[in-house]
């Protein structure tokens, strides 16, 4: 399906079994730094911890689809399930649904935004593999 919205052509990405179509992505990754101070009052890390990744898509998906997926997202951040999702080039494997919010502007889409969690470090889809 060829959707374009604004101008820009947006990335069918698979959740599930179902294909939206992303327009903008945002990707959060960061740590946790503990610090403390040294006898000369001297600021020092003392340890730290990765946090998860957090993965934004936003987006919209395509007619009868919409609904059933908004029912599939809510059932997903319930139970906990886990998926692979690829955006482009980039895999973040062992994703969790955090929130999604699906609006329906009745023009035959529904626009989402949704918030994943992964604990797995992101990396580059071979392409090349044969």
């Amino acid at each position: 399906m060829n959707i374009i919205s604004q101008g820009i052509n947006p990335v069918p990405v698979d959740i599930g079994d179902f294909t939206v179509y992303a327009e903008k992505i945002r990707i959060s990754s960061s740590k946790t730094i503990a610090e403390g101070t040294t006898l000369r009052d001297e600021l020092v890390y003392t340890k730290h911890r990765l946090k998860s990744t957090v993965l934004f898509l936003s987006g919209r998906i395509y007619g009868e689809d919409a609904i059933n997926f908004a029912l599939f997202a809510d059932s997903a951040i319930r139970s906990g399930l886990s998926l692979d999702i690829v955006y482009k080039n980039i895999t973040f494997d062992s994703c969790r649904f955090i929130s999604s919010v699906c609006e329906d502007n009745s023009d035959g889409f529904f626009d989402f935004k949704l918030e994943f969690i992964t604990p797995a470090p992101i990396k580059e889809v071979n392409t090349n593999a044969s």
